[in-house]
């Protein structure tokens, strides 16, 4: 009827927009999508005035999350806004329409998603600092500013919205900022305090940023979500090039193979990790490696190990069947008759109504016929010694006359665990 192509319409009149058939082809970069995320809102009461609008409600528009501010007339048209009434003049406050620009700039920088995604949590930091009427913050100074101008006894939800707006885009640039996001998650307690100032230097005047729940509450969400995005981004990448090369017109079968591929580092990756940390919480000693065979109840690989003090003790491995049993006995058998470092946890054992602790190897790390090791091990094995006892440890070490680095010999570490045993 009207002449107007179907797409023009849908792009202009949010009515129909929603119930257009080609709905996910409308979006034009740098226009309002035709739904979610965007809004559907009355514009600018000033710019329905000048195109001769006067009737409420008669026309609505898609506003993304960031038009607040109209510009050209210094009204708040963003958040709270129910009615045309509600859009409060900003023109003799001219920071709230600057936020609007600084608002606009970050957008073009970092983009319309990651600007979004951290303006609600930017919002929920200054509330929770500024929120007490009680605080003497640039936000509650706004507000009795708007009481005495508008001489009421409540505002409208529109007007705190504004209030506290310039705030709230100013811990929106530290959070959506890449670096930023890198000092808030950083494990240096320096780059921690710069991340904490810089927030402090732009918003969040009240409070003291590190006590700030909803910004820790972001820290951690950063932390985890760094770390999750960052190693599947490296999972794949290596597995896209342990696959070569995507064969042209083979990209189904490429990206197949790169999805396997990944999926397997996955699991290799995990392994380690439980493998690692075995290791990180076993217990230590060196040993003379004398005999290895199999039990045969068991089907464990049995380790007969000769101590410095003259002592025999047994340790044992996963089941000779398994992946990791195998390869553990294999390298037992190699390093037989020499100094081993013996990397040792316990494993729970229920033989009917008894509990055992069976004694249980994780790893074996060589030190030669002679038996020489690094003095950092050694100083880890001391630690243990002195259960924890740091000073106690360190005192030990000096009175051995043990040297601060290099190798170490097995009887040098027996004269520093003599030293502990007779100190307790």
């Amino acid at each position: 009827m009207s002449g107007i192509p179907q797409f023009h319409l849908a792009q202009a009149l949010p009515e129909t927009g929603s119930q257009f058939p080609g709905r996910d082809s409308l979006h034009i970069p740098g226009r309002p999508v035709t739904g979610e995320p965007s809004r559907r809102r009355s514009p600018c009461r000033q710019c329905m005035m000048a195109k001769n609008i006067s009737r409420a409600g008669l026309v609505t528009v898609w506003a993304r999350q960031d038009q607040n501010v109209c510009l050209r007339h210094r009204l708040w048209i963003g958040q709270g806004v129910r009615v045309l009434a509600e859009q409060l003049d900003v023109s003799d406050l001219p920071e709230i329409a600057h936020a609007q620009i600084r608002h606009q700039k970050l957008i073009r920088r970092y983009g319309h998603l990651p600007a979004a995604r951290f303006y609600t949590d930017a919002q929920e930091i200054i509330d929770w600092s500024s929120g007490n009427p009680n605080y003497n913050t640039a936000r509650w100074k706004r507000l009795n500013y708007l009481f005495d101008r508008e001489q009421v006894q409540q505002l409208p939800h529109s007007y705190d919205y504004a209030a506290y707006y310039p705030e709230v885009v100013g811990v929106l640039s530290v959070l959506v900022s890449r670096y930023w996001q890198q000092m808030a998650i950083s494990g240096s307690l320096a780059e921690q305090e710069r991340f904490y100032r810089q927030v402090a230097d732009n918003g969040l005047t009240n409070g003291t940023p590190a006590l700030n729940k909803p910004l820790r509450k972001r820290q951690v969400m950063s932390v985890i979500m760094n770390g999750v995005s960052d190693s599947l981004y490296r999972l794949v990448s290596a597995a896209a090039q342990a696959a070569g090369p995507c064969p042209p017109g083979d990209e189904t079968a490429w990206g197949r193979r790169v999805h396997g591929l990944a999926v397997d580092l996955h699991l290799i990756a995990a392994q380690a990790r439980q493998d690692i940390e075995r290791l990180d919480s076993a217990k230590t000693f060196a040993a003379f490696l004398e005999k290895v065979e199999i039990e045969e109840s068991s089907r464990r690989g049995l380790l007969t190990l000769r101590l410095p003090s003259g002592e025999s003790e047994p340790i044992r491995t996963e089941q000779k069947d398994s992946e990791r049993g195998r390869t553990l006995i294999e390298r037992a058998r190699s390093l037989q008759g020499r100094w081993v470092l013996v990397y040792r946890y316990n494993e729970q054992k229920s033989t009917g109504q008894r509990h055992q602790s069976v004694r249980m190897l994780a790893h074996l790390m060589d030190l030669g016929v002679d038996g020489v090791l690094p003095a950092a091990a050694a100083k880890k094995m001391v630690l243990q010694a002195a259960d924890g006892d740091v000073a106690r440890a360190q005192d030990a070490w000096i009175t051995a006359g043990m040297p601060a680095g290099g190798s170490v010999s097995v009887e040098q570490l027996e004269q520093v665990r003599a030293i502990l045993s007779a100190g307790r």
